[in-house]
């Protein structure tokens, strides 16, 4: 599957009662999704988060740890490089995540399956958390593994 992110659209939905900046908050989402293609790298093929404008006039495509990060450019707008990318695409597993009702209406006609920016931030929050207690567990383990293993222990091995 290829999950395409309408990126504003996603910050704007869920980061819109932080007061961070575009660029840190670009970055976070970024670094979550890639975590969140490492762990589901057995059923995502692809991310590909679009951003509107850019540094340049025309489209940039850029990987930042395995995401494919697109910034429509000044020309063109991120909804537009999302639907000229699905179609084509067309016949391939996309998944589009936006909450823009004209992007999923002009993206539906190429039979692209949908999810809103809700939805899709419940997933990636659920991964998130799996993957800290999952952590947790694994230094808990350690932990008393070691609190077990008694200095005594050490002094009874013969070395020789």
């Amino acid at each position: 599957m290829i999950i395409v992110i309408d990126g504003y659209n996603f910050i704007k939905n869920i980061f819109s009662h932080t007061k961070n900046n575009a660029e840190e908050q670009r970055e976070l989402f970024i670094k979550q999704l890639s975590f969140y293609k490492h762990r589901k790298k057995s059923s995502v093929k692809e991310v590909v988060v679009v951003f509107d404008a850019g540094p340049l006039g025309h489209a940039t495509r850029e990987v930042h740890q395995g995401v494919v990060v697109v910034f429509s450019g000044q020309d063109s707008c991120a909804d537009d490089w999302i639907v000229e990318y699905v179609e084509r695409n067309k016949g391939k597993e996309i998944l589009l995540v936006s909450c823009d009702r004209g992007l999923i209406s002009r993206c539906e006609k190429t039979w692209v399956d949908t999810i809103l920016v809700d939805e899709f931030h419940n997933f990636l929050q659920n991964v998130l958390v799996e993957c800290r207690k999952e952590s947790e567990n694994v230094i808990n383990t350690i932990d008393s593994s070691l609190t077990k293993f008694k200095r005594d222990d050490v002094d009874t091995i013969n070395l020789n």
